[in-house]
This record gives C-alpha cells, sequence and structure tokens, in this order.
C-alpha cells in the first residue's frame, strides 16, 4: 500500500533544497519562507525545522547542481539527501546553459 505520508514528507525535503540554507545571519524559518526559492508556507516552515535537521547542504556549483542531507528526527534520525533540478529563475542562465550543454553532447547518442 503507498504511504502518502512518505510522499508529502520526501516532497517536504526536495521543496527544502532549493532553499539557499547557507544565507548568512537567517533562520531555517525564514530561508524555507522565501519566495524565490522554497515558497514553504508558515506553518510548512515551522514543521519541517521542528521535524528535519540540516547536516550538510553543497549550494549551487557551475553547473547549478545543489544538494541538501537531511536528518528526519521523527524517523530515527534517518538520512534523507535531496538534490534538486534546476532553478527556474534560471533556465537562462548558468543552470539552463548546462542543461542546454548536456542535450547537445546526449543528441548524438539518442536513437528513435
Amino acid at each position: 500500500m503507498i504511504d502518502l505520508t512518505k510522499y508529502y514528507d520526501y516532497a517536504l525535503t526536495m521543496q527544502a533544497a532549493y532553499a539557499l540554507l547557507d544565507t548568512p545571519n537567517t533562520s531555517i524559518e525564514d530561508i524555507l519562507r522565501e519566495e524565490s526559492t522554497s515558497k514553504f508556507t508558515l506553518t510548512q516552515a515551522q514543521e519541517f525545522v521542528a521535524r528535519f535537521n540540516t547536516v550538510d547542504h553543497f549550494a549551487n556549483d557551475n553547473t547549478g547542481f545543489s544538494a541538501t542531507l537531511f536528518r528526519d528526527a521523527e524517523n530515527n534520525n534517518q538520512a534523507v539527501l535531496a538534490i534538486r533540478g534546476t532553478e527556474p529563475s534560471q533556465v537562462v542562465g548558468p543552470d539552463g546553459a548546462a542543461d542546454l550543454e548536456i542535450i547537445k553532447e546526449k543528441r548524438g547518442r539518442i536513437y528513435f
């Protein structure tokens, strides 16, 4: 049986991976509520901070890669690795350029 609660929990960690968790002098709750990144509601941010601890955060590199390792305090401190996709605001920026380069490299190897 599918446990929709687990899907919701993992969706929250995925969305939190978009947050700029290395922002200095800002609470994690406020970072999660940032409109341009993770867009959590106040309640979602409060519940997330109470449940998940940030273990490590690898911020954007020049290809747009970013990932965050969380610990789930309600689930025996299970590690949850959240790897995010391209930031929508940067589709034409560095992330978009990296995506296009990958497509260009792979184009000759795809057969239909």
